[in-house]
């Protein structure tokens, strides 16, 4: 087993023995509003390093959360925001649209 180091803006904050699962774990509670959405999370399995940033300036991008091969954008939804019954806002905030830095694609 690795122990794989995690930093925080570039400052190492503590390791974890389960990379994977800590990352997915930080994305879930991304997704579920318990942590920022402005937050972006990269494990780099060659280096056996996390980086976490929430710093400001990055350059992010939104993209549609696929679970389990599925879509969370549904067409139901799409027609919610055509209908003026759903803003973007929401679609962050139900974990449909998600934003990623350069580092977590």
């Amino acid at each position: 087993m690795v122990t794989v180091k995690v930093y925080i803006n570039g400052k190492l904050i503590g390791t974890t023995d389960e990379p994977e699962a800590f990352v997915e774990e930080v994305k879930a509670k991304r997704r579920s509003n318990e942590l920022t959405h402005e937050l972006n999370i990269t494990f780099y399995e060659e280096n056996n390093e996390i980086f976490i940033f929430t710093d400001p300036g990055r350059a992010r991008r939104p993209v549609v959360i696929v679970e389990d091969g599925k879509s969370m954008l549904t067409d139901e939804i799409i027609d919610m925001v055509a209908e003026g019954k759903m803003k973007w806002f929401d679609l962050i905030h139900e974990g449909i649209i998600e934003y990623i830095d350069a580092e977590e694609e």
